[in-house]
């Protein structure tokens, strides 16, 4: 037979089964699927319920009774002997199933290995592209990738799958965004829009609901060893990280009695002055668009070469403490406070970030609920024991407040949680034994109910220690 005539032959017997396909497309879709499966064409295909259409196809195929309403078990190539016996005996099943269906059929084995062929080859261009942009761990993420490792290869591969061109552009658009930031000034910051526009011309390409922007996440994540961030605030610390703002309005924070000084933010000498921002006896509010500026922050008091800045969760009882000092101390500057409003913003870390960094020790008190308990142990193990101190969280201050005041018991459940996390091994013994009270009486105490504790901590330091100097620092 002629390659020709083979064709014509086959073409026949597609049309023939596409014409009683009501007798024959089930049996074929789960021969199709045993061949996936095993590789050849070879084993058993069941078909249940038979319909009287199927009954009759079988019985003239096979040369054997089919009766309707049964299940069938026939063996692959008990088909092929069948089809031997019809004028189609020159075509072989495999082919008649390919035309059929309209599609080579391969099996699942074979797929996968012209998967990953294909795979390899979009990588090996794709790197070669990227390669122009040089950032070393940005090339090492690319190279994870490829091996199906790496934050975000799951995406990526699902990305590959629906559009790879598509992918190519995403990932070439992240190598430029990634160069760009390693060719920046050490202080220098870039909002997420300016980038994308500087990268594309397109402001929301970046957008963390669009391919390019998750890929930028996935790739700053692997960059730092990161888990993927989970909301938005992790998000915008992720990025913050890597020197870029997501948001720098937004951001805010509130403080008394700090100063900062002008970062060298890119590579020009600024002129010496005391300080930049800040004011010794007004209540100021920094946005992190002018934290960031800043290389660091002091407080206007320091007692001798010791540098301390109290940190509160709570807007009244910042307040109420600056009132307090105002009426015994009005002459002096205001004490080192930061308010925090509730959960750390971008900009309270970003100043805290500044103040560590000029030398400053943190003490951080909140509320014994969970929130306050899980803001706490976030500022150790971000500065850890040698710029943190957590301040009246003691198994004493908690006991000495009444506790009788109820919340949602699913709070404290995230409080069982952060206990059994291996990094909440190195908080201080005190603050791990707070916590275990906390969780036996299931009961909070709040930030107000210490205020007079918290006034004199501060007084105790500022003032009271006559053996060590106050300075203002101007």
């Amino acid at each position: 037979m002629t390659p020709e005539d083979y064709r014509k032959l086959q073409e026949q017997a597609v049309t023939y089964f596409r014409t009683h396909f009501q007798g024959y497309d089930r049996l074929f879709r789960e021969i199709k699927r045993k061949y996936r499966s095993l590789g050849y064409l070879g084993g058993k295909v069941t078909l249940r319920g038979i319909t009287l259409a199927e009954a009759d196809a079988l019985t003239g195929l096979l040369n054997r009774r089919f009766d309707p309403n049964t299940d069938e078990s026939i063996r692959v190539t008990e088909i092929e002997q069948g089809l031997g016996k019809t004028k189609f005996s020159g075509v072989d099943l495999l082919s008649i199933l390919e035309g059929y269906f309209g599609e080579s059929v391969v099996s699942k084995k074979e797929e996968q290995l012209q998967q990953e062929q294909t795979w390899n080859e979009f990588w090996n261009c794709a790197l070669i592209e990227m390669g122009e942009y040089s950032h070393p761990q940005a090339h090492k993420w690319f190279q994870a990738l490829s091996r199906h490792r790496g934050t975000g290869a799951m995406a990526v591969r699902q990305w590959w799958n629906s559009s790879p061109q598509d992918l190519k552009q995403w990932l070439l658009t992240v190598a430029k965004a990634l160069h760009h930031l390693g060719c920046m000034e050490q202080n220098e910051y870039i909002r997420l829009a300016m980038l994308a526009t500087h990268t594309t011309g397109n402001p929301h390409v970046f957008d963390m609901n669009t391919p390019s922007g998750r890929l930028l996440l996935y790739a700053l994540c692997y960059v730092s060893g990161k888990n993927v961030p989970t909301n938005t605030e992790e998000m915008a610390q992720i990025l913050y990280e890597h020197r870029i703002l997501r948001d720098d309005l937004s951001s805010q924070v509130v403080v008394s009695g700090i100063f900062g000084k002008l970062a060298n933010r890119y590579g020009k000498k600024t002129a010496e002055r005391c300080w930049d921002v800040g004011s010794e006896k007004e209540v100021i509010g920094l946005p992190l668009r002018t934290v960031v500026k800043y290389a660091e922050f002091k407080p206007f008091l320091e007692v001798g070469c010791q540098k301390r800045v109290w940190i509160l969760e709570n807007p009244a009882v910042f307040s109420s403490l600056l009132d307090r000092w105002e009426q015994e101390y009005g002459g002096d500057p205001l004490p080192p406070l930061v308010c925090s409003y509730g959960q750390f913003s971008l900009a309270v870390l970003a100043l805290c970030d500044r103040l560590v960094s000029a030398g400053c020790q943190l003490l951080y008190s909140g509320d014994f609920d969970p929130e306050g308990f899980h803001m706490a142990a976030r500022l150790w193990r971000r500065y850890g024991a040698e710029h943190v101190t957590l301040w009246r969280y003691s198994p004493e201050d908690y006991t000495s407040v009444p506790q009788n005041i109820y919340i949602d018991e699913r709070r404290w459940k995230t409080l069982e949680k952060l206990m059994h996390e291996e990094e909440s091994q190195l908080l201080p013994p005190d603050f791990i034994q707070t916590l275990q009270i906390a969780l036996r009486y299931q009961k909070p105490v709040y930030q107000e109910s210490l205020l007079e504790k918290l006034y004199n901590d501060i007084v105790d330091f500022l003032v009271g220690n006559s053996s060590v100097s106050r300075e203002v620092q101007l």
